[in-house]
C-alpha cells in the first residue's frame, strides 16, 4: 500500500517489551495490551485506541494450553502443582487464559500460591522448554502453537479462547494499537 501522508517503520518486539515501551512514546504507534490501558490513564499516560490489533479467531484455537504428546497431564486438574510456561506473565492474553481457566475449570491462577507454578520465558525458549520437559504445559502463541500443532509431539488439554467464548458469548481481544493525543495532534492527516 503506498501513501503519500505516511512512511512506516516496523520494529519488532516480544511482549513484555511492548508494555514497556509504551510510557517512553518512542513509537508513533505501538500495539499493546488491552488491560494496559486503564492502568496506562491511572498513571497519567492518556492513550488514543486506533484499531484492534490482535484477537480470537474464528476457529478460537489460539490462547490453549499444550502438553507433550506422552504427558501423563490429561486435564487442567493434573496440571494441579505443576509448571506452566508462559510467553508475557503481565500480558492481556495471559489475562485471558487464567481467566478462562478459573471461569471454566475452577482452578486457582494466582501467580502466587495458586495451583500451577507460572513462568515466564521467550516464545522460543518457551517452546523448548516445553519439548525437554523442563515446564509441564505451556501457554504456546503464534508461531510456536503452530509449530507444536504440526509437530504431532504436543496436544491441547484446554482451548481456553473457545472456553471464554462460551462463557461470555464474545471473542476476546488481547492487543491494540494505540498512539497518544500529542502525535496524532502534531501529524492529523497521518
Amino acid at each position: 500500500v503506498k501513501s503519500d501522508k505516511i512512511n512506516i517503520e516496523f520494529s519488532t518486539l516480544a511482549i513484555p517489551a511492548l508494555i514497556q515501551s509504551t510510557p517512553t512514546k518512542r513509537y508513533d504507534v505501538i500495539m499493546n495490551a488491552v488491560m494496559a490501558i486503564p492502568l496506562a490513564k491511572a498513571r497519567g499516560l492518556e492513550l488514543v485506541v486506533l484499531s484492534t490489533a490482535l484477537r480470537a479467531g474464528s476457529t478460537r484455537e489460539n490462547a490453549a494450553v499444550w502438553v507433550k504428546k506422552n504427558s501423563p497431564v490429561k486435564t487442567i486438574a493434573d496440571l494441579k502443582g505443576k509448571t506452566i510456561g508462559d510467553a508475557a506473565l503481565r500480558s492481556t492474553g495471559t489475562t485471558w487464559v487464567r481467566i478462562a481457566l478459573n471461569a471454566k475449570y475452577g482452578v486457582n491462577v494466582s501467580y502466587k500460591n495458586g495451583d500451577f507454578k507460572w513462568v515466564q520465558m521467550p516464545p522460543p525458549a518457551l517452546f523448548g522448554a516445553l519439548e525437554t520437559g523442563r515446564v509441564d504445559a505451556a501457554t504456546l502463541i503464534h508461531s510456536m502453537a503452530y509449530k507444536a500443532e504440526k509437530s504431532g509431539n504436543f496436544r491441547v488439554i484446554a482451548y481456553t479462547s473457545r472456553d471464554l467464548y462460551e462463557k461470555l458469548g464474545v471473542d476476546t481481544v488481547s492487543a491494540v494499537n494505540v498512539s497518544y493525543p500529542e502525535k496524532l495532534k502534531a501529524r492529523p492527516e497521518a
